[in-house]
């Protein structure tokens, strides 16, 4: 069974290796950190139905980018952008590793602001449901099976 906890790892995994020498935040940056870096956030997860033994676990996570800023806190558009879209490439094959299984991803260019930009990145896995407790077996059926004319 995968949990979020393992997809937010697979993720630290590959920005880790793509940007060996920069810091990764997950949940929450400490004041005044140092850039550049990125933030693994998870703002939701849902569970839906697919059949009565399986169930779609779907986990939307955004990915933040932060870069070097001047003296008026932006940073340059260029470098943002070519920040996100090197964090973007990771996820071109629409696929990440995590609990022994390849799981579906979706990424897309989430945004840019002053200071920062993002993507935001959807990941979809299928997990079996937990088995119900089964029901007492029955103990005796009384079937009558006389004919009456009516």
């Amino acid at each position: 069974m995968i949990s979020k906890k393992d997809v937010m790892d697979a993720v630290f995994c590959l920005l880790r290796g793509a940007f060996p020498d920069d810091d990764i935040h997950a949940d929450l940056c400490p004041a005044g950190f140092d850039r550049p870096a990125f933030l693994i956030e998870t703002p939701r997860m849902e569970r839906s139905p697919v059949n009565c033994n399986t169930v779609e676990e779907r986990l939307d996570l955004t990915i933040t980018c932060f870069v070097q800023v001047d003296d008026w806190h932006r940073s340059a558009a260029e470098d943002l952008a070519a920040r996100q879209e090197a964090a973007l490439e990771l996820f071109r094959d629409g696929v990440i590793l995590t609990g022994g299984r390849a799981v579906r991803c979706d990424a897309s260019s989430g945004g840019m602001d002053f200071d920062r930009a993002w993507v935001d990145l959807t990941v979809r896995y299928w997990e079996t449901r937990r088995a119900p407790e089964p029901s007492p077996a029955i103990g005796e059926i009384e079937i009558n099976t006389e004919y009456q004319e009516g």
